[in-house]
């Protein structure tokens, strides 16, 4: 049994039914991280798979070449709730200052499109499914927490309600 598991069956020691606190917020955590590797492989998967559409259609020139790269762009950071879709579009207009801002501003609309997906549809199925919660419950977790706490609550909602829910 690890150490914190132990820490925690000191202060709070397993019920009549045996069940141990230390075990079901383990299992708790471990499905929030597997919920939130979804949801950063889904992100980055649609992110490639857009620049690699758009660049078929002649929207992205060479978009094909940097399809991968520019998935693994907004992937990367997903820890990052606000920032992560649109990091996928700062090497790309940083690398090639003489884009016209036409350009620019559709690749920002497209990053905006991906955030949107992620925030409004993403998270909170895939996430509600991962923690075995209603997608609305995961909304509303993540406006209180954001509301009592600020950004620090929004970050902390999801681990929470999954440790709460395997009380």
């Amino acid at each position: 049994m690890p150490p914190a598991s132990r820490g925690v069956d000191r202060i709070f020691p397993p019920g009549p039914d045996g069940i141990r606190l230390g075990t079901q917020v383990q299992k708790g955590l471990i499905r929030y991280v597997r919920g939130q590797a979804t949801v950063s492989f889904l992100i980055g998967a649609s992110s490639g798979i857009g620049v690699y559409v758009l660049s078929l259609t002649g929207v992205w020139p060479d978009g094909d070449q940097y399809a991968l790269i520019l998935g693994c762009g907004p992937w990367r950071p997903r820890s990052s709730r606000m920032s992560g879709p649109f990091s996928g579009l700062c090497p790309r207009s940083r690398s090639r200052p003489s884009i016209p801002p036409r350009r620019r501003c559709g690749w920002g609309i497209f990053y905006l499109g991906i955030h949107q997906l992620e925030g409004h549809v993403i998270v909170p199925r895939v996430m509600g499914q991962a923690l075995g919660a209603h997608p609305l419950l995961v909304i509303f977790a993540l406006v209180a927490g954001a509301e009592l706490y600020g950004i620090f609550g929004a970050i902390l909602s999801l681990p929470l309600l999954a440790m709460g829910r395997e009380c």
